[in-house]
């Protein structure tokens, strides 16, 4: 080989190097000067994905491989809030959350979709109102043109339907009690004689006649009704329901003694069995009313069942030779219907109350009284129940706290003026 030959076969190797570099040079790992590249295939592949998925996407980590299979789904969160109708955070609503929400405020969680959601968006309208509850409707504004009436159609729910017990009530029970004659006070001559009595006038002396049998007295003297005008005067009426019964005879015994008049509405079932007792009412200044036959809730009766309600239970009033005088709804449950009813029976006015003493629930004299003093006002009337025994022991009192009060007590007819029937009164006329 020439040495021209020799010198050209390293420039040649040098220019094929030269270009060798010039092309990208080796692979990596003979490049230990090259940087290895950046990992950047996740974020490229979010660039790459839909808008509708992108902020789920580009707000997940990455995560190793191994991994991928126990990690919990970060996308799946706010599917699952736009199911259960929630908010997600930092977001707006979803488009059923209005409906959603309507659905909780009801108690109720809507977890059926989108189709559930429009349901309740657009509930179907009700074919009747609502019930109205009220423990005591007479004290409370039920929406009806008069004080304690419901709208017409709409039923009024009562805290109990269970009726009062009927009984025929003993002869003992119903004869007036006169009160005991104090004994007099016996002579000095005569106790010292009795204290030495002589065996010869013992026995010489007749043995003593026994007593004649006289009937028992069936009534006692009438009270008075005070003649007042209730319109200048404090008038207040005591009334008693659900009776007669056992008690009702002690009562009387209690109102006769205090020269009070009272109110009774009486159960027909109760009066067709105690005459007696009816009878005695009349006779000793007291009125009369019907409280139904039977008790039921009048506002779940036919008018043509209301109306035999009222009839049968004056029929057995006039049985006793009294003169019914006005009604009163059990449980004060009245509407439009009922009143209607009742304007097809004579003396069937409907009388509530203005002091519900709620005896038949506590039986409690203390607590009758407490309700007496907390709620009496002029022109009141107030609710109690002659078939409780703890309500009559709790009248004395009642009446003496009345009477402190500047009050006069009166019948319900004489408080009010008298009630047309088909109407209602919840109290009576006062200054």
């Amino acid at each position: 080989m020439t040495p021209s030959s020799r010198l050209r076969v390293p420039l040649g190797l040098v220019a094929l190097a030269l270009v060798l570099t010039a092309c990208g040079g080796a692979d990596p790992e003979e490049s230990p000067t090259t940087p290895p590249a950046p990992a950047t295939t996740a974020a490229a592949s979010a660039a790459a994905t839909p808008a509708s998925s992108a902020g789920t996407a580009a707000s997940a980590p990455a995560a190793p491989e191994s991994d991928a299979a126990s990690a919990p789904s970060v996308s799946a969160a706010p599917a699952e809030a736009a199911e259960a109708g929630e908010t997600p955070a930092g977001g707006s609503p979803t488009a059923d959350t209005p409906a959603t929400a309507a659905a909780a405020a009801a108690g109720e969680a809507d977890t059926s979709g989108p189709a559930a959601s429009t349901r309740a968006a657009a509930p179907s309208r009700p074919t009747r109102p609502a019930p109205v509850a009220a423990k005591a409707p007479a004290s409370a504004d039920l929406g009806g043109p008069k004080a304690g009436v419901a709208p017409a159609d709409t039923p009024v729910v009562v805290a109990s339907a269970a009726p009062p017990v009927v009984e025929k009530v003993s002869a003992a029970d119903v004869a007036p009690k006169a009160p005991a004659a104090p004994k007099p006070a016996p002579s000095a001559s005569a106790t010292e004689a009795s204290a030495r009595p002589s065996s010869s006038a013992a026995a010489s002396s007749p043995a003593p006649a026994p007593a004649s049998p006289t009937a028992p007295a069936t009534h006692a003297d009438p009270v008075a009704e005070p003649d007042v005008d209730c319109r200048v005067t404090r008038c207040i009426a005591l009334t008693f329901d659900d009776g007669p019964g056992r008690h009702t005879g002690r009562l009387l015994d209690l109102l006769s003694a205090e020269e009070v008049p009272a109110t009774f509405y009486v159960i027909g079932r109760s009066a067709e069995l105690n005459p007696a007792l009816i009878a005695r009412m009349a006779a000793e200044g007291h009125q009369v009313g019907g409280h139904t036959w039977s008790h039921p809730n009048l506002t779940t009766l036919t008018p043509e069942a209301v109306a035999e309600e009222l009839r049968s239970t004056a029929a057995a009033i006039r049985a006793g030779v009294a003169e019914p005088s006005t009604v009163r709804a059990p449980y004060g449950a009245l509407n439009e219907a009922v009143l209607a009813a009742f304007g097809t029976v004579p003396g069937s006015g409907s009388v509530t109350w203005t002091v519900d003493t709620r005896d038949w629930e506590h039986r409690d004299p203390a607590s009758t009284l407490t309700a007496v003093r907390a709620e009496a006002a002029p022109g009141g009337i107030v609710l109690m129940h002659d078939i409780h025994s703890t309500s009559v022991d709790a009248v004395p009192a009642v009446i003496d706290h009345l009477r402190a009060q500047g009050y006069t007590l009166v019948t319900v007819d004489t408080l009010t003026g008298g009630v047309p029937s088909g109407s209602t009164v919840r109290g009576g006329l006062h200054p």
